[in-house]
């Protein structure tokens, strides 16, 4: 009698029907991974854009508001002459300018859209405040309360909140 060797049908099925299990145990904690690290690695953008904002304040290498602070935030100010990247946006920084306003520290509203195009970080050039905003598919207000404090680097307690 021959050997034959080589795998039974029951036993592909086996070791297929085992990856299958390990996959579905270890895909949701990649991306609960992912759903952490976009906040951390906001956070670290937002403070190397508020370095900049002080660091071309006290220069004057810019126009700067009445209170002296730079008007607007120049890709110029980083690497590759280009916004930095805002990680739920998937693309740089698009950044809404707040004037005339020098008590709002906080934009009134957190969120935006994911869409291209859309402003996705805030800056008010009266008192050079700058926030990320926060994607809003969370949902419910205390979540984007978390992500934007996160994000941030801030403790805010009301999503209504722009001031300290």
């Amino acid at each position: 009698m021959k050997h034959r060797y080589g795998f039974t049908l029951l036993e592909i099925l086996s070791v297929v029907t085992l990856l299958g299990i390990l996959a579905a145990i270890v895909v949701p904690q990649f991306s609960s991974a992912t759903d952490e690290a976009r906040p951390a690695a906001m956070a670290t953008t937002v403070v190397y854009v508020r370095k900049q904002i002080s660091y071309h304040s006290a220069m004057g290498d810019v126009a700067l508001s009445a209170e002296g602070f730079p008007e607007s935030i120049h890709p110029s100010w980083f690497m590759f002459g280009r916004m930095p990247e805002h990680a739920w946006a998937g693309g740089p920084m698009i950044v809404k300018i707040m004037d005339k306003n020098p008590d709002e520290v906080y934009p009134k509203n957190k969120t935006f859209k994911p869409d291209p195009g859309e402003d996705n970080a805030w800056y008010n050039n009266t008192n050079g405040a700058f926030c990320v905003l926060v994607p809003d598919t969370f949902k419910d207000d205390a979540e984007i309360i978390s992500a934007f404090n996160k994000a941030n680097g801030v403790i805010i307690t009301d999503v209504n909140q722009k001031q300290r």
